[in-house]
């Protein structure tokens, strides 16, 4: 009997499909004496590019559109280089060739029967719902030859990978679930079922006590402090320089409550936290810290790394600890800052080494303007072309402007839109401190030609939008100024149809810190002012690999012009 440890195992390099696959199509194809030289040359060179689109052996991608769903839509035609109507035409001629290839000799290898004892489970399961679920696993172990009485937690695992490298799929976990639940639920139903209990995995975060779970003081004291964060005056705390924002203090809202419960998970008792005081205690800080770090198998994530920051500024500023059991809290932060990672995360950079590819670039600097003379055209749909237009100056605004995502969903006709120079100058993007996130105001003169792309979304298109009554550059449904996730995800789906890449709103920011540095090696003062922050060392902290990409791009070209010179 085959090992399903094994199948875990195997190098994904000597696996071969259970079914026809896109080379196999490909062969029958070019067999097929009775199509048309022009057809078969079309399908055949369709069968040929989709697996190098999809950087895939052809022998290992299923002849199926439904395996292939999810991957064609990760492709772009930009990315690509080739037309939009050049990908359509490929999609096109690779399912007419496999809906031809279907009927041939050889194709229909998927569709054949069951192993007997695998046929014969699934003839007593007439639950719909549970034979969806359990088709793919009895496939798979019919096909690799694993009877019903061998399957365990192993067969679900190979099952989910050789899923994965087959079908795309994104979601591989809800897979590990699914298979499971739908095989324990069989068993409970059908008396001859394997009498065998798959364990069914649980990837979502425990769900701990709410603020109002916890002892009346410590909820009180959380409050209060809050309450001070956003600008209170309370008598017997030292005064702020700045307000926080309402999105700043709901985040650590929930970092206070999910230290809490992390005490409560070291084994403190609730009864013993009656205040901020109790959690910030060194002892009651080194506990928390440690469920965190025992989560990472040691390591120190950003979060855990900034909950102790946090923690150590609240025991200082709102408990007003000092001496050694202040320094022994500090001291826990420093340690851990020592492991933060300096630079861009993988996702971040994956963006920017795109935004660097000169086309890709231009692609993004045109988005707005393309997207505006699309909302021109399309008369027909006035409300579809009012949202086209807004996302446009959205996104133009985001390339000019970098601010936070929050603040661009805020944007006030009248208090954040200045035109000191007139009506027919250049518009002023003018943010005070007070609805910035880290307390600096922001101020950006808007090019000419951006401030009329304003002018003319304001006057053409923004009065077809439910709400466009009120006083927002972008108005929401109820009155009030459209949601920020509705905003973002707006944004970034808007970017993926028009640049091919997947880039968030907050990402312009990365993007702009970017450019700046590729144009001035090392002026982190400039990127700083841009992007808002309070200090330099933010802006090296958050940026320093960034001159590294353009380091070694330089060192390149000047060894191969140096090369070329020699000769």
């Amino acid at each position: 009997m085959p090992d399903s440890s094994a199948l875990i195992n195997q190098d994904a390099g000597s696996r071969s499909l259970d079914e026809p696959s896109l080379h196999d199509a490909l062969q029958l194809i070019l067999a097929d004496e009775s199509l048309a030289p022009a057809r078969k040359s079309q399908w055949c060179c369709s069968l040929r590019r989709i697996p190098q689109f999809l950087s895939r052996d052809p022998r290992l991608v299923p002849a199926r559109m439904g395996a292939l769903k999810i991957a064609l839509g990760t492709l772009h035609h930009a990315n690509l280089g080739i037309s939009n109507k050049c990908l359509q035409n490929h999609r096109s001629n690779l399912k007419a060739a496999l809906n031809h290839a279907r009927g041939l000799h050889g194709v229909a290898a998927r569709n054949r029967p069951l192993s007997p004892a695998w046929a014969e489970l699934m003839e007593k399961l007439q639950h719909k719902r549970l034979r969806c679920g359990l088709s793919r696993f009895t496939r798979f172990c019919s096909d690799k030859g694993i009877s019903p009485e061998s399957v365990s937690g192993e067969t679900v695992e190979a099952c989910v990978l050789h899923t994965i490298e087959t079908s795309f799929t994104k979601r591989p976990n809800e897979l590990r679930r699914q298979i499971p639940r739908s095989w324990n639920k069989a068993r409970e139903l059908i008396p001859d079922w394997p009498a065998i209990t798959l364990s069914v995995p649980d990837f979502r975060r425990p769900v701990g006590k709410r603020l109002e779970d916890f002892q009346p003081g410590f909820a009180e004291d959380v409050e209060r402090y809050l309450s001070w964060l956003g600008g209170e005056v309370i008598l017997d705390k030292p005064e702020r320089d700045f307000d926080c924002e309402q999105s700043t203090i709901g985040t650590r809202r929930r970092e206070i409550v999910a230290a809490a419960n992390a005490a409560l998970e070291s084994g403190i008792e609730a009864t013993a936290l009656q205040s901020l005081a109790d959690l910030t205690a060194p002892d009651t800080v080194r506990r928390v810290l440690d469920v965190y770090l025992d989560r990472k198998n040691g390591q120190a994530v950003t979060f855990t790394i900034e909950l102790a920051g946090k923690l150590a500024a609240i025991s200082k500023s709102w408990c007003g600890r000092s001496g050694e059991e202040l320094e022994k809290v500090q001291r826990y932060a420093e340690r851990l800052a020592r492991q933060r990672k300096s630079g861009l995360t993988d996702k971040n950079l994956a963006v920017i080494r795109q935004i660097k590819q000169p086309q890709v670039r231009r692609r993004l600097l045109d988005a707005p303007a393309r997207m505006m003379a699309r909302a021109d055209r399309e008369i027909d749909a006035l409300h579809k072309a009012a949202v086209t237009a807004q996302i446009a100056v959205a996104i133009q605004i985001l390339i000019v402007a970098p601010i936070r995502v929050g603040n661009l969903a805020s944007l006030h006709l009248e208090t954040n839109l200045m035109r000191p120079g007139g009506p027919e100058g250049p518009i002023h993007l003018v943010i005070p401190d007070y609805e910035v996130k880290n307390g600096v105001p922001l101020e950006f003169p808007l090019p000419l030609e951006v401030s009329r792309m304003i002018d003319r979304y304001i006057t053409q298109f923004r009065h077809r939008l439910k709400g466009s009554n009120g006083p927002w550059l972008f108005p929401g449904e109820d009155g009030g100024h459209k949601a920020q996730r509705t905003l973002s995800e707006q944004i970034t789906g808007r970017i993926w149809g028009e640049v091919g890449i997947e880039a968030t709103p907050h990402q312009f920011r990365h993007i702009a810190a970017a450019i700046i540095l590729e144009a001035q090696p090392g002026n982190y003062e400039l990127v700083r002012r841009v992007l808002g922050h309070r200090r330099t060392q933010t802006s090296m902290n958050s940026y320093v690999g960034l001159e590294s990409l353009d380091a070694a791009r330089l060192f390149g070209e000047l060894v191969l012009g140096r090369e070329g010179a020699e000769e």
